[in-house]
């Protein structure tokens, strides 16, 4: 059984590769032709697309693929938390969209032992921070 030390919404993961992305401040900068100076314009914090690949084990072959398609349905859910290594996104003041998320592999493997199940699924996600 995974832990939760690493999730996303609800779907917990032996491991959750990558670096969670907090918003951070961004500066417009304006440098117009023949005008002395550069100008810097706060925009705001903002949120910037970055990547994170989930391990889990399954049942079966059948069990991770029917797993990837519920995790398909985060894309149009509200922002959700991510839990890598027992750290909240939350607790750092953010939660993350789900932009996309793509089969890496999915397989059936025989004599791994741990939880039971003969089932492994990789994916690769796509998010992005929203500032709560």
């Amino acid at each position: 059984m995974p832990t939760t030390e690493n999730k996303i919404d609800t779907f917990s993961f032996i491991a959750l590769k990558g670096d969670m992305e907090p918003p951070k401040q961004e500066l417009q900068i304006d440098q117009r032709l023949g005008v002395d100076g550069t100008e810097a314009t706060d925009t705001g914090r903002r949120g910037q697309k970055f990547s994170l690949q989930s391990q889990v084990d399954c049942d079966d072959y059948n069990d991770a693929v029917t797993t990837f398609d519920s995790y398909r349905d985060l894309i149009t859910s509200d922002p959700v938390i991510v839990i890598q290594g027992g750290v909240s996104s939350n607790d750092r003041g953010f939660k993350c969209q789900v932009l996309g998320v793509k089969l890496v592999h999915a397989a059936t493997i025989i004599g791994i032992g741990g939880s039971g199940g003969n089932g492994w699924l990789e994916c690769s996600w796509e998010l992005i921070a929203i500032a709560t």
